[in-house]
């Protein structure tokens, strides 16, 4: 008795992926490498958008790793050994009847190309200048404010009683 498959739109990609193959205009392309590119478009580049945006650099990294190995695993490992067997000859046998042409192909990769441009449109979007922070150290921040608008002389001293420090404009 022949294993029940349920198939989803990920079967369908592989499938045009694998007949993409088979024409000349897209001979490098296979199933898992159609897989691998829809991971990459819909969960690997905004997922690095948006841990770039974090602004941790640990974090960030940490991220970026994870999914970097998650992409290497569907590419690699994951999609041609679950397509390698029954399941691929099974989603080739539901989709036999289907008609494949490039308008198809240009379909599928438009769903690839339009959101990493708008991602990258996105991420090179103009953001608004922030306010420079003062420094830690309140003296220079003063020295600095003086310098800006009057070009004053700022001295500073220490008084014996409690260890102030006092501020004297010329």
């Amino acid at each position: 008795m022949a294993k029940k498959y349920r198939f989803t739109f990920l079967d369908y990609l592989w499938w045009i992926g694998e007949k993409a193959g088979m024409t000349s205009y897209a001979r490098r392309m296979d199933g898992s490498t159609m897989l691998s590119l829809y991971y990459l478009t819909y969960i690997y580049y905004p997922t690095l958008i948006i841990a770039a945006e974090v602004g941790h650099r640990a974090v960030s990294l940490a991220i970026y790793a994870f999914i970097s190995i998650a992409l290497f695993a569907i590419a690699f490992v994951i999609a041609p050994k679950a397509y390698s067997g029954r399941r691929g000859k099974a989603v080739e046998r539901h989709y036999r009847n289907r008609e494949y042409n490039a308008f198809i192909y240009t379909m599928v990769m438009a769903g690839i190309i339009i959101p990493l441009i708008a991602f990258t449109l996105w991420a090179i979007r103009p953001r608004p200048v922030q306010p420079e922070l003062p420094s830690s150290d309140r003296h220079e921040n003063i020295q600095q404010i003086l310098n800006r608008h009057n070009n004053c002389v700022l001295y500073f001293f220490k008084t014996n009683e409690r260890n102030n420090l006092h501020a004297t404009v010329f």
